[in-house]
């Protein structure tokens, strides 16, 4: 029964919460921002990110800072990346299955920066070498399209408006003032009424119940729906790694880590010549951005020289976050005469100013637990267990902001905790690399959204090649995942769906100079 519970308090969120009416809640951004991949240079995106036993590279500044005391030499490192994301999805309500609803989006981006620098002490016991890092990754790339249409025969984004205006009078689309009123101002809903698209039933009757909403639209509509995201997860590390008779490796480190991000939905609605409505748009976008903090410390033990064992653990990052809200619907008539003297044509209306909230998240902490096994000089393979919570994140608002108990709430009951496995391996031969790899990272939903599981693999590859004072990694990286998403929920069993595959093509070059 919590898992019920949950999933429809998911639902109600989705569709409800703060200044967002039908796009991304915070439930949902507090996922997206917590489900971070595997950062870091070419040759751990080869190995499929299984990095907490190893060390000599800056990629342990993020996943275990231990890994620092194994460098012998200073270095400076750059990272260039190239990434293809597709969506293939299909859109149904009922009985209704649209398919080949295709989108891509490419570009280049700058995975990752490092200055290393390495301290050898004098001696063969006891604190042997430090080691200091800064470095620059990228934790997350947002930049998705998604876009899909089809003809819903059972209901329409007109029904979800109406659902939720039901049950108050239409001062419930006004500024609220101390004698209440304001329950959907700033929402599509408001939009929508103000469009004409839903009304109150007096207007057909004025003896018929205020608090209720009828429309003047009863056709079929074409749906179609188009939502971009924009923006990525970034951060600033400075890390430190000691050794300790080559035996024990410790290090720490402190993230400084950042969020943007955008997205844009737009909503189409087209009928046929039977209705005295053309089409109408509803667009909805939401920005954020804002600053944490996180620390990171971990250990990497050698009892054998052909093992290494490591474990890390990073803290919560807390955030700092401020989002701006707009939305808007434009309308076109067949020049109906909706009441006595009132002719639409066009007709508009939008959130203005922008709805500007300022709140902190604390995205989860992770627990990574791995192991090396070191085949003489040919070379290495490696496996990792991260643990992440994802019924940790939190919100809280910042000075006198909307409290967000139900949002924390459904956190809880609808996330869960779950196990990312990864595992690598990499062949030496002479001054060449061979490297290959593979990622699974769980559904963080307690119950499945819409009979689809939400989780994740991804295969990798690379090669590289040593010199003494430079070196050169690259690596490939294939990645899919299923998903499934409502445009909007209605009080009845065909809601439409969107049911879709992603995948991501990447690929990543690092150059590095030891000195």
């Amino acid at each position: 029964m919590k898992t019920i519970a949950g999933l429809g308090k998911l639902i109600g969120i989705l569709v409800s919460l703060h200044s967002v009416s039908y796009a991304q809640s915070f439930v949902e951004l507090a996922n997206t921002f917590s489900r971070t991949l595997p950062a870091g240079s070419a040759r751990m995106q080869a190995m499929g990110g299984s990095q907490t036993a190893l060390g000599g590279d800056y990629s342990l500044a993020l996943s275990n800072p231990a890994g620092l005391g194994l460098y012998n030499r200073s270095e400076v490192a750059l990272s260039l990346g190239y990434q293809s994301f597709q969506t293939q999805g299909r859109y149904f309500s009922g009985d209704l299955i649209s398919d080949n609803n295709k989108d891509s989006k490419s570009q280049l981006n700058l995975p990752g920066i490092s200055l290393i620098f390495s301290s050898p002490k004098n001696g063969q016991h006891g604190f042997l070498q430090g080691t200091f890092g800064i470095s620059y990754s990228r934790l997350n790339d947002f930049n998705r399209n998604i876009q899909y249409s089809g003809t819903n025969p059972n209901n329409s984004l007109i029904d979800f408006f109406i659902e939720r205006a039901n049950g108050r009078e239409s001062t419930q689309f006004s500024e609220p003032t101390s004698q209440g009123g304001g329950e959907l101002f700033n929402t599509l809903t408001e939009m929508a009424y103000n469009n004409y698209l839903i009304g109150e039933s007096t207007i057909l009757n004025p003896a018929n119940d205020p608090t209720q909403y009828f429309t003047d639209i009863d056709g079929i509509p074409l749906q179609s729906e188009t939502w971009e995201t924009r923006g990525a997860q970034n951060q600033w590390t400075f890390s430190y790694g000691a050794n300790l008779n080559d035996k024990l490796f410790l290090g720490a480190s402190l993230g400084f880590a950042s969020i943007r991000y955008e997205s844009t939905k737009r909503f189409r609605e087209d009928f046929d010549s039977s209705q005295p409505l053309f089409f109408y748009e509803a667009e909805e976008s939401i920005e954020v951005s804002g600053n944490g903090v996180n620390l990171n410390v971990g250990f990497i033990y050698r009892p054998l020289d052909a093992l290494q064992l490591g474990m890390s653990y990073i803290t919560p990052t807390s955030y700092e976050l401020s989002d701006s809200y707009t939305a808007s619907i434009i309308s076109r008539w067949d020049n109906f005469e909706y009441t006595p003297g009132t002719i639409l044509s066009q007709e508009s209306s939008s959130i203005d100013p922008a709805v500007i909230e300022e709140y902190r998240l604390k995205t989860p902490g992770k627990l990574n637990l791995g192991a090396a096994f070191f085949v003489g000089t040919a070379g290495v393979i490696t496996a990792d267990v991260e643990r992440i919570d994802y019924s940790g994140a939190r919100y809280k608002p910042l000075g006198g902001g909307l409290p967000f108990d139900n949002e924390n709430d459904a956190i809880k009951e609808v996330y869960q905790d779950v196990f990312n496995v990864r595992v690598g391996t990499e062949f030496r031969h002479q001054k060449y690399r061979f490297r290959g790899g593979y990622t699974y990272m769980p559904d963080p939903f307690v119950a499945r959204q819409n009979n689809q599981r939400q989780d994740m693999q991804a295969f990798s590859a690379g090669l590289g090649y040593r010199e003494k004072n430079f070196f050169i990694d690259v690596a490939a990286v294939y990645r899919c995942s299923r998903s499934s998403y409502r445009p909007y929920s209605v009080d009845r069993p065909d809601s439409p769906l969107l049911t879709f595959r992603q995948t991501a093509t990447s690929f990543m070059v690092t150059l590095g100079f030891p000195f």
